[in-house]
């Protein structure tokens, strides 16, 4: 496991990264804080949220996987080799 700590514009991120397959995959629990308060916690699994926590002035929100949109855009980001071989023969 990778550790990752970012800081930039009063923000710090901090969270973990796995090697696979010569690509560094965000794993385990990754942190977002704000002006030194926590604001988001965010459970990945092999590059994968699974579970997300925000925390806003009206309280404290959790999405799982299922809840999580993610736009086309970020699909293709993720998109294997294999994976848009098989899209560009069903795009057809």
């Amino acid at each position: 496991m990778y550790k990752s700590i970012v800081e930039k514009d009063n923000e710090l991120q901090i969270g973990t990264y796995k090697l696979i397959d010569k690509k560094y995959i965000a794993h385990g629990n990754w942190r977002l804080y704000k002006n030194n308060k926590q604001v988001q916690k965010a459970q990945f699994e092999n590059g994968i949220i699974v579970e997300l926590t925000t925390w806003t002035d009206q309280g404290k929100i959790v999405l799982n996987q299922e809840d999580i949109p993610v736009s086309y855009t970020h699909l293709r980001a993720h998109e294997t080799l294999r994976y848009r071989v098989c899209r560009l023969l069903l795009e057809k």
